[in-house]
């Protein structure tokens, strides 16, 4: 490696100074690239055509467990019945077990606002702003129990759960684990993307 001195200047205000030398080595600048990736999981594929009858109910399909941790950029719900937007109430949550079988927590959630819905059937997708997922973790789904909020459709082959919950926020602000049950293969046609960033 090439390196060069140079003199260092003596004091030009008094009778003494200090020379002193210093040296300049080359410095190699390196960047580091950042990467940004989308995950999707869930389907808004039903293949009964029914409805899966979600009014009052917070639910989650077990498959579609995140394998990544990032943000939650946009979610897809094929609705039937539709929800009345203005009177709708509907949170994404994300959830985690707990060490005592069937319990989960709530970690993060969003409401969706009533303008970012539709008074119709089949699939609407939901820009997210800001909900993070960890891996290991499920997007959970609650519809009010008002029969204004709507419910996805049916998908089987999903491995839902639900917990039936008048008042989410509740167990949220009171840090109370939320107790679910199996639901059998069947489960609810909602699909949600994960953005990750990879350094």
């Amino acid at each position: 490696m090439d390196t060069q001195g140079y003199a260092g200047p003596f004091s030009l205000t008094a009778g003494s100074g200090i020379a002193c030398s210093f040296v300049i080595a080359p410095s190699i600048y390196g960047t580091i690239a950042t990467q940004r990736f989308n995950s999707t999981y869930g389907t808004t594929y039903t293949n009964t055509g029914t409805t899966d009858s979600d009014s009052g109910y917070i639910c989650f399909n077990s498959i579609d467990v995140a394998n990544t941790s990032g943000f939650i950029v946009e979610t897809s719900i094929n609705f039937l019945p539709a929800s009345v937007p203005s009177q709708a109430n509907i949170i994404l949550a994300v959830i985690a077990w707990t060490v005592i079988p069937n319990q989960l927590y709530i970690t993060s959630m969003y409401q969706i606002p009533s303008t970012a819905l539709s008074n119709q059937t089949g699939v609407q997708s939901i820009s997210v702003p800001s909900l993070y997922i960890q891996e290991g973790q499920y997007l959970s789904i609650w519809f009010a129990n008002n029969g204004l909020s709507g419910s996805a459709a049916r998908s089987n082959g999903r491995n839902q759960y639900w917990s039936a919950t008048s008042n989410i926020l509740y167990n949220v602000q009171n840090d109370i684990p939320l107790t679910f049950t199996s639901f059998g293969p069947a489960g609810n046609a909602v699909q949600f993307t994960v953005n990750t960033i990879v350094n």
